[in-house]
């Protein structure tokens, strides 16, 4: 919400080991949202040092991206309030898709 989409990239990944399944931008606000993606929730909360690292590395190879916004969000199918809790407690946006796509 309130989140102006500029750009969408499908995905960054490199040979050095960054790997992040969504990147979007808001060019005009600076701020960008970066996603990882698991078909179970429930490995979420054990990647969350690793997806950490990722996001450090892309910004690190994108230094225009280090002073904008970020948010960082957690994607499965499915997310039980308990997950979503410890999600949100580790400063991730849990994004349930099932409630994403009701009603389309």
């Amino acid at each position: 919400t309130g989140f102006e989409m500029t750009e969408r990239v499908q995905g960054y990944w490199d040979r050095n080991d960054v790997e992040i399944d969504l990147v979007v931008l808001d060019a005009e606000h600076d701020r960008l949202k970066l996603g990882t993606c698991k078909r179970a929730a429930a490995r979420l909360i054990p990647g969350m040092a690793e997806f950490d690292e990722h996001v450090a590395r892309f910004l690190g190879h994108f230094k225009k991206y280090a002073g904008w916004e970020h948010e960082k969000l957690a994607i499965a199918p499915e997310i039980d309030d308990s997950i979503a809790r410890k999600l949100r407690e580790a400063g991730y946006v849990p994004q349930d898709l099932r409630a994403l796509i009701t009603g389309l």
